[in-house]
């Protein structure tokens, strides 16, 4: 079994948070990209925490992340870019 490794998260009220500079690193994406798939509904809407800071669950990305695995029908990083391209191009299954 594949095992999702995430790093940079902060820990608020017992849950893990990460900021859009965060998913950039960890996802490889740039912040436009995160925010374009947010508009298009493509990825998970943030929880605005604040009028400057907007999160997003831990719990919300690696679900996030499986379902693009799962939507590739592959467990290979190949599949994820593939999937993750297609939702940022507005093919996404959500």
């Amino acid at each position: 079994m594949n095992q999702i490794t995430i790093r940079e998260t902060s820990n608020l009220n017992g849950k893990e948070w990460f900021r859009v500079k965060d998913l950039s690193q960890i996802l490889s994406m740039g912040e436009s990209t995160i925010w374009k798939m947010v508009r298009n509904n493509n990825f998970p809407k943030p929880q605005k925490i604040t009028e400057r800071l907007t999160v997003w669950t831990r719990k919300d990305i690696l679900d996030w992340v499986r379902f693009k695995i799962k939507d590739s029908d592959s467990n290979d990083i190949n599949g994820v870019r593939e999937a993750l391209v297609n939702s940022i191009d507005g093919a996404g299954h959500e």
